[in-house]
């Protein structure tokens, strides 16, 4: 928090402190790039799961009467 009062304050006395804020900004974006990839994959892997299990899938209709297990 420091470094960020620094930067936006301009009271920054040394040029470390400004590679540090940059590698977070950039450390950041790559967390977010990185997340939105893994959201991706997900989506597919959940839609292929699904394909596979609705290939066994059957509607059943039951009717009053019918044994069924709690």
């Amino acid at each position: 928090m420091t470094i960020l009062k620094e930067l936006w304050t301009g009271e920054v006395e040394h040029q470390q402190n400004v590679s540090t804020y940059q590698y977070v900004i950039d450390l950041r974006e790559r967390i977010e790039e990185t997340c939105a990839l893994a959201k991706e994959q997900l989506a597919e892997t959940q839609k292929k799961n699904q394909k596979y299990y609705n290939r066994r899938a059957r509607n059943r209709e039951l009717q009053p009467g019918d044994l069924v297990l709690p």
